[in-house]
């Protein structure tokens, strides 16, 4: 009887989880297309590191000592590319935005880009 509870059980364990924003260490922010381009980013990065910063430096015009910087304070890649990305739309320095991720990442992207002057539904 145990056994034939314990299963449902588990199931809908990892169901409730799946469906939790920020589960598994994805990324949170208002925006599920977003989250699941990060998840993507995430993903991608965490197979061929060395390929995701030459590609970051290349897109984001940053030398390859800035990609390193970002990449050791950024919780994840996806956090990386974020930060280079906001940086390019309010035109701010790539060090700005580090600065305010850093202090705000708890309270998500769409807050660090309004903070920095990205209007929401802006795109």
């Amino acid at each position: 009887m145990k056994k034939s509870l314990l299963l449902p059980l588990i199931v809908l364990c990892l169901a409730v989880l799946s469906f939790t924003p920020g589960a598994f260490g994805n990324p949170k922010s208002d925006d599920s297309g977003l989250d699941s381009f990060l998840s993507r980013v995430n993903i991608q990065a965490e197979g061929n590191i060395a390929g995701f910063k030459t590609k970051l430096s290349a897109h984001f015009g940053a030398d390859q000592s800035q990609v390193d910087v970002v990449l050791k304070v950024a919780d994840k890649p996806g956090d990386a590319y974020m930060i280079f990305r906001i940086a390019r739309l309010a035109n701010k320095p790539v060090d700005s935005v580090l600065r305010t991720y850093q202090g705000n990442k708890h309270r998500g992207w769409g807050y660090i880009a309004k903070t920095l002057g990205i209007k929401p539904g802006s795109k």
